[in-house]
């Protein structure tokens, strides 16, 4: 089957929408995914969260999901909201299906629109280069990152909220949260095809900022969600979103 017959639906979930079933497929897929995951980790991390997006295949099965929480760690200001990325997980028979990045950034965009009088920045952590990559297909600004995509002001928030939210284990040089033992590391074969693409200039940026990922270290990221930081077609649909707040 085509990637573009392996269809995936979406839904934007409250936590406590979250059945039973679809906590057990999501920590399934995490194991899949990453070595050294740990349930009870998973579960104290998942339940700090505000919101969980999962992708169903065509049989409802869950092939993937991410989770959401707003301004953790009472890292908002009254100038500012922070969207915060938890665990994000996608089956690899489903990689590259373009409905990943448009529910993520449509459901962005709802979340944007609940206070349209405040700045929203997007905090995200990433254990590899699929989830850093996603910066650039959507903004033209965040940091870190290469060129006239890399916006060094916004290391002033980054640094406040990873400080917040990790302050024994963030690491402001090197701009990595480095855990005393992994919290989840992809596993060997999965990170392998980090080194396939080292082509890739946003990849090989990923891979000299981030080289300890292979351990679970995550690169602390952060953008600013407007619509005119956004590019391409996922601006279509944060544009989509930004008029379908949540309620």
């Amino acid at each position: 089957m085509s990637t573009e017959e392996k269809r995936l639906t979406y839904k934007l979930l409250n936590l406590e929408e979250l059945s039973k079933e679809q906590t057990k497929r999501m920590f399934f897929l995490l194991q899949e995914n990453y070595n050294s995951v740990d349930p009870k980790i998973f579960k104290e991390e998942l339940y700090k969260k505000d919101f969980i997006l999962i992708f169903a295949d065509q049989e409802q099965q869950i092939q993937g999901f991410t989770s959401i929480a707003i301004n953790p760690a009472q890292t908002g200001t009254k100038k500012y909201n922070i969207i915060f990325s938890g665990d994000t997980v996608i089956s690899p028979d489903f990689w590259g299906t373009r409905e990943l990045v448009k529910a993520w950034i449509y459901s962005l965009g709802r979340i944007v629109a609940t206070d349209p009088h405040k700045k929203y920045y997007w905090n995200l952590n990433s254990k590899g280069h699929r989830t850093y990559l996603l910066l650039p297909i959507f903004c033209r600004k965040y940091y870190p990152g290469l060129g006239n995509r890399n916006a060094p002001e916004l290391f002033k928030i980054l640094d406040r909220v990873s400080t917040l939210l990790y302050p024994d284990i963030w690491n402001p040089t090197k701009g990595i949260i480095d855990y005393p033992f992994s919290q989840g590391e992809l596993k060997p074969e999965l990170a392998a095809a980090s080194y396939k693409k080292i082509k890739n200039k946003h990849i090989e940026f990923y891979l000299q900022k981030n080289p300890g990922f292979i351990k679970g270290q995550e690169l602390a990221c952060l953008t600013e969600m407007c619509l005119e930081n956004m590019i391409g077609f996922p601006k279509k649909h944060f544009s989509e979103g930004l008029k379908n707040p949540i309620k």
